[in-house]
């Protein structure tokens, strides 16, 4: 059984992963502990140690390499063992590389020893390597070899190798072999590349069992798999490990430690230290935590460092899944390999990858009154705050407000957690092993607690690391909860743990790898009184019922790790990597808000509420399994009024809860590079911030409660309070602060030239694109941008609640504009205008105006109901509907989990009928855009020289284009009216003849045409607009359709009365209404028009182009949906709306009908002209 190693982090020397470590690959190509014994071989096969069979080590290049534009990786193999081969050695101690392979084999019998066969296999930008066989390989190989496209065929590198035909497998699964693939998708090619083996080898009713372990990376994710076929067999050995670097560990105490130094020092930290050793460099290495985020992950099929509480075993039938993140930080992701183990789990895994690494990065908005930058000390803020307006100030620490002895000197190390009890004792806990205990009272250090061999939140469990710790009390019982690398929350009963060993009596694990939970490793825990909540890498928040354990809800929306949440009350606030809170309420399960201010991750969060407990503090160092049993806090008790959070970029805010603001923010005073902080503290006088160089910060807080109460009485109330207060209905309605926020979000749309046609306004596309995007996340709703390719705009796709339980509502918008000609307006078509009670500027009805409007009802809904929206909702918005939707049905397709359980779609981009009422479109037209070209001379000629000599191509346009239509618009195409529905007008004229909204001479006028056709009445008129095909010719050009060359006309400019075009083209529109067929329509028109042309007798030649086709879209008036919209509308404004039908059409209507399975209403925003 062969061995093999990975790591991805900093660029670091190959001989530090390779040669030098005590347990390194080399040793174990011959001194192997947990190779894998095989009964089928022969004795000194199956039992023995050594892996001499060949080696290899593949990187890649050093992002300062000159070679580091080449994504392809180099190998170096050899049959040599490891441990004799000089090269190895040779290179290994020259070569720098931000991602290192290695492999040493033990060749199976019959399989050749040669470099061909050799680990890892390289195509491309990928690197492969495997650990242990494909069973029944030779029976099924030619099988095997018949999946592949012609492509992967090619890049098999042996056809002895089942390892390398595995590769070939998961290459043809790719759906590029030479662009660079997401994380999702290097994953689901190494799901589909197991079940194309295991498919074959069931169909060849193989037996022997297949251990897979396979490793693959493309320089920026590795994906490493363990499986065996067998569920009864144990796979073969994996390992994996993380940190915030990979150090050589120094030899004595007195020398310089390179284990604080930079990730981009390690290299040569290392090699300095190599060289105080033995001639060999071999030596001890450890992993180091990183106080912000983890740079380095090993994978290996045994741990190559002394310490094995560093590694964590690779569950069986499972994927790993490595890659950075946000600010490069390491995510390791677990997933399961085949549906078998649980297709719902691999879709969520899915989900995770896609919500860590899918989404378009959106830059977020400060909060309003949230300075990044105020000069002054903290007195000085503070009296000016108190005299003058309340304005959000920054408070900067200075000796004269708060004194020297207010900066505890605590640590060596990173302060990772801070515990304060009653405003006497601090606990701080930090990486250099050690707890102590402060006592503010007297000013001094009570007692160090010292941990054995780990930093305090890296604490020896089977299963790695515990980076996330909480007690909290289950029927008056103390209990802790651990949660950490392997994804799993664990449960301790504090009474029962002695100090001297692990906690005892674990209760049932929260979450376990078979069933339900985090995919990744657990970051962050909080408890309420019904609930616990976890959060991790995998940008999930798990909730689970605080007695039993059971999962009550997944909760979304964050992009990136979750590393920090808190508990207030029955609210949680949870923040990570992206830089913004979320509140979430755990009454209703949703997202309420998004709190938007701090510029980098959210690492710790702190309110002022504590339980009580009903004796005095136990001394330090007593067992907490004497301790007395913890009070249940009081029904309807005061909630937290503020809470704290802390950044990686050198700042903490405090938050109000009453009004969701920001109050103050704090800066840990220093050099212009930001320090992060570590974890923080509030208490009820004072802020305690723990910082990465080791100290602890503490501002008193007595100044700001006092200004605020002063200032503003009862603006720092409880969360709850506030959001009932929120709640009245009639109080909302009479404030115009809705409108106004209504109104100055439009302004600030309005403004973005959003126009889709124009490539040189591709950025302010985008910019619209993000600006939704803030628009949703700031509702608490999830948030993708996706686009199909680069050349077409972003798909917006936003998520708003996940309840089974409750329908899904989608809402449909475009925020793309058309052109706006400035000359033709009276006012700036980007600026919004007020005039006469209409707005004014390009997009406000079209779509702009009405996508705002159904956010802010959401939100204003958020208020409103206590409990939580009714229902679920999902947003889509285009930014391709003005320029033919462009790969909007692709991205739709492909993101269709996005939209479960969509049971109503709703669509405002149609218009009234009038001015004064409001109306629902039950009906619009369906439309084919085709163009009529007739060519003849090879090139253009001068009318003079060659005119009256030949058939004219304009001419003969003119004439077919005549005979489309008679001179009532009627057309003369045969069977043009063919199947046509009738009746449709019915359900509209029983409203309209009571209404006073249509008039004749009203339309008339709103056209400006000089008159009607004959017999105009609003039955004919409404009926030929929306229930009757038509046909019009919009427009005619001369020139070469096919190859891009502009109209004669304009191309010779005075000389155009000169020039006979060469071809001519005429653009036609058909409009059709329900139960015609466009096939039908087109076939009918193609005959009519070679018809026409023939009778010329013409030596010229016609064609006709179909260009666009978009169909019908039909409602019915009665169906339950419409009765919903009509009772919302009748509430609203006080009667029923028109019914109406649209001419126009709008495909995305009936798609998304067939996409979604759901039906759809269309409410219009707009008054009839309004096309804005």
């Amino acid at each position: 059984m062969c061995r093999l190693m990975a790591y991805i982090g900093p660029p670091i020397l190959i001989a530090d992963v390779v040669l030098w470590p005590d347990r390194s690959i080399i040793k174990q190509s011959y001194d192997a502990k947990e190779r894998k014994m095989d009964s089928s071989l022969p004795y000194h096969l199956a039992h023995g140690n050594l892996n001499g069979d060949g080696f290899g080590i593949g990187w890649f290049s050093s992002p300062d390499s000159k070679t580091c534009e080449d994504p392809t990786p180099c190998v170096f193999t050899s049959v040599t063992p490891a441990w004799n081969n000089d090269n190895l050695g040779r290179l290994s101690c020259k070569i720098v590389s931000p991602l290192i392979f290695a492999h040493v084999r033990a060749a199976y019998p019959g399989m050749p020893v040669s470099e061909q066969n050799c680990h890892p296999f390289q195509w491309g930008r990928y690197l492969w390597m495997h650990n242990g066989v494909v069973g029944g390989f030779m029976k099924i190989r030619r099988k095997l070899l018949a999946c592949l496209s012609d492509e992967a065929y090619d890049t098999v590198q042996s056809f002895h190798s089942d390892s390398a035909i595995s590769f070939a497998i998961f290459l043809h699964h790719l759906p590029h072999l030479h662009k660079p693939q997401s994380p999702q998708v290097l994953l689901t090619a190494m799901q589909a590349t197991f079940a194309t083996i295991r498919s074959v080898q069931e169909e060849a009713s193989i037996e022997a069992i297949s251990l897979l372990n396979f490793v693959v990376s493309d320089g920026v994710t590795m994906v490493a798999t363990r499986f065996a076929s067998d569920p009864e067999e144990a796979p073969a050995s994996l390992y994996y490990a993380e940190g915030g670097s990979y150090q050589r560990v120094a030899d004595s105490a007195a020398a310089d430690s390179p284990l604080n130094a930079t990730p981009g020092d390690a290299a040569a930290a290392n090699a300095q230290t190599a060289r105080r050793t033995s001639l060999t460099g071999e030596g001890s290495y450890g992993l180091t935590l990183g106080p912000v985020g983890n740079h380095v992950a090993l994978v290996a099929s045994e741990p190559i460092t002394g310490s094995t509480a560093e590694w964590v075993p690779v569950p069986a039938g499972t994927a790993l899944v490595i890659s950075r993140e946000r600010n490069g930080y390491i995510n390791i992701m677990h997933s399961p390999l085949d549906a078998s183990q649980g297709l719902k789990r691999m879709q969520e895994v899915a989900r995770s990858l896609e919500a860590v690494y899918g989404s378009i990065e959106v830059p977020r908005q400060l909060p309003v009154g949230c300075p990044s930058t105020v000069s002054g000390t903290a007195s000085e803020d503070l009296g000016r705050a108190v005299s003058g307006a309340l304005e959000p100030l920054l408070i900067r620490l200075a000796s004269n407000s708060i004194g020297e002895e207010q900066r505890i000197h605590a640590h060596g190390g990173p302060v990772l957690c801070i515990a304060v009890w009653d405003d006497r004792l601090i606990f701080s806990g930090s990486t250099d092993c050690l707890i102590k205990v402060w006592d503010l009272e007297r000013q001094q250090h009570r007692q160090a607690l010292t941990l054995t061999c780990q930093s305090v939140l890296h604490l020896t469990k089977t299963g790695g690391a515990l980076w996330a710790l909480t007690a909290t009390h289950v029927d008056g019982q103390l209990y802790l909860l651990a949660g950490g690398q392997d994804s799993c929350v664990r449960a301790f009963s504090a009474a029962a743990a002695e100090s001297t060993s692990s906690p005892a009596n674990v209760l049932p694990q929260v979450c376990t790898k078979g069933q339900t939970g985090h995919y990744g490793a657990v970051l962050a825990l909080a408890a309420t009184d019904r609930y616990i909540c976890s959060a991790g890498s995998d940008a999930l928040i798990c909730v689970w019922h605080k007695k039993t354990l059971a999962l009550k809800m997944v909760l979304r929306g964050h992009r990136g790790s979750v590393l920090a949440l808190l508990a207030l009350g029955s609210l949680l606030v949870s923040g990570g990597r992206s830089g913004l809170l979320r509140v979430w309420d755990l009454d209703a399960l949703v997202c309420r808000r998004t709190l938007a201010g701090h510029h980098a991750d959210v690492l710790s969060m702190a309110t002022v509420t504590r339980p009580q407990c009903t004796s005095t503090m136990p001394s330090p160092g007593t067992c907490l399994g004497a301790g007395p049993k913890i009070a249940q806090p009081a029904a309807g008790s005061a909630q937290p009024c503020v809470f704290a959070s802390a950044s990686a970029d050198g700042t903490a805010q405090l938050w109000s809860t009453s009004s969701w603001v920001c109050l103050r923010i704090f800066q840990i005073p220093g050099d212009s590079c930001p320090t992060p902080i570590l974890s923080c503290k509030l208490t009820s006088s004072n802020l305690y911030l723990g910082g990465s160089e080791g100290t602890i910060w503490a501002w008193p807080l007595e100044p700001l409660y006092t200004m605020y109460a002063e200032r503003s009485p009862g603006a720092l109330g409880s969360p709850r309070s506030s959001i009932r207060r929120e709640a009245s209905r009639g109080q909302l309605q009479q404030d115009p602060q809705g409108r106004r926020l209504l109104e100055r979000s439009l302004r600030e749309f309005v403004r973005i030239k959003t126009v889709s046609r124009d490539p040189e306004l591709k950025e302010d596309c985008f910019r619209g694109a993000k600006y939704l995007s803030n628009k949703l996340e700031a509702l608490g709703a999830e948030v993708k941008m996706c686009r199909t390719s680069d050349d077409v705009n972003p798909v917006v796709i936003g998520r708003l609640g996940r309840c089974k339980s409750k329908p899904t509502l989608c809402f449909y918008g475009h925020y793309d504009i058309q052109p706006a000609m400035e000359r033709e307006w009276q006012t700036d078509p980007f600026e919004l205008t007020a005039i006469d009670g209409y707005y004014y500027g390009r997009g406000t009805s079209d779509n702009k105006g009405p996508i705002l409007a159904f956010i802010h009802a959401v939100q204003e809904m958020q208020q409103q109901e206590s409990t939580g929206l009714p229902v679920n909702v999902a947003f889509v918005f285009e930014g391709e509907e003005e320029n033919g939707s462009n790969g909007f049905h692709e991205a739709v397709k492909s993101n269709l989990h996005w939209f479960e359980g969509t049971q109503a779609i709703v669509i405002s981009n149609t218009l009234w009928v009038g001015e004064k009422t409001p109306c629902l479109t039950y009906g619009m037209r369906g439309m084919i855009a085709l163009s009529i070209e007739v060519t003849g001379p090879a090139r253009d000629v001068h009318s003079g020289n060659e005119g009256g000599v030949f058939s004219e191509p304009l001419t003969n346009l003119m004439h077919v284009l005549g005979q489309l239509t008679d001179e009532q618009n009627i057309s003369k195409i045969p069977g043009f009216y063919s199947d046509m529905r009738t009746d449709t007008l019915h359900p509209a004229l029983q409203r309209l003849d009571a209404s006073s909204e249509f008039s004749v001479s009203g339309y008339q006028a709103t056209l400006g045409v000089p008159q009607l056709l004959n017999n105009s009445t609003i039955e004919t008129i409404l009926n030929a607009r929306w229930c009757t095909p038509t046909l019009s010719i919009v427009d005619v050009r001369t020139g070469d359709s096919t190859a891009g060359v502009p109209d004669a006309g304009y191309r010779f400019g005075p000389t155009r009365f000169s020039v006979i075009p060469c071809s001519a083209i005429g653009n036609v529109s058909i409009r059709f209404v329900p139960d015609q067929t466009a096939d039908e329509l087109i076939a009918a028109l193609k005959s009519h028009v070679h018809k026409e042309f023939a009778g010329l007798h013409s030596g010229n030649k016609i064609a006709v182009h179909v260009k666009s086709v978009g169909d019908f879209w039909d409602a019915d008036p009665k169906s339950v949906l419409f009765q919903l919209a009509e009772r919302a509308v009748l509430q609203e404004w006080g009667h029923l709306p028109l019914l109406v039908r649209e001419g126009g059409t709008m495909p995305v209507a009936s798609a998304l009908e067939k996409l979604l399975s759901a039906p759809a209403v269309l409410i219009p925003m707009g008054p009839m002209g309004a096309y804005l």
